[in-house]
Order: structure tokens, then C-alpha cells, then sequence
């Protein structure tokens, strides 16, 4: 939400710490595109938190991709990385 390039220890303190807090997290507007054994899901997050002392919501856009492997659908990296 800040921008903020953290490692996942520095994440998870500051969610310990109470710097980063979330309140509610949901999904806005997905999409779900299918081509073969390769789908994605494109989303809005719809995040309510106190982001390092700012209180609001935040809409971050993303994309989760899948691929079939032996009749299930299994989380990927984007294609070509």
C-alpha cells in the first residue's frame, strides 16, 4: 500500500507491531480469463487499513495466474518469468 519495498520478516513485524494493520480485505470486480490450460483472475483489492499511520482504503489492482496439471488448477508465476 505504501510502496514500500520490505522482506517478509520487516512485513510481518510491522503487522506485529501494529504498523500495518488490516481491518477487512476483500475482492473487487474479478475477471476470469481461460485459454487452454492457462487462466488468470484480474481483481481489485479492496483493503481497509492504518497503513504506517494513514487510516483508509486502498484499491490495489492484480492478477493471480493458473495452469491445469492433472485436472487441477494449480497457482503459477505470470507467464514468461
Amino acid at each position: 500500500m505504501s510502496g514500500r519495498q520490505q522482506t517478509r520478516e520487516e512485513y510481518f513485524a510491522d503487522i506485529e507491531s501494529g504498523a500495518l494493520r488490516y481491518f477487512t480485505i476483500g475482492i473487487d470486480s474479478p475477471v476470469v480469463t481461460v485459454d487452454g490450460d492457462l487462466a488468470s483472475v484480474t481483481f481489485t483489492s479492496v483493503l481497509n487499513a492504518n497503513a504506517y499511520g494513514a487510516r483508509g482504503t486502498y484499491r490495489m489492482k492484480g492478477t493471480h495466474w493458473f495452469e491445469m496439471r492433472d485436472g487441477n488448477w494449480i497457482s503459477v508465476n505470470a507467464p514468461g518469468k
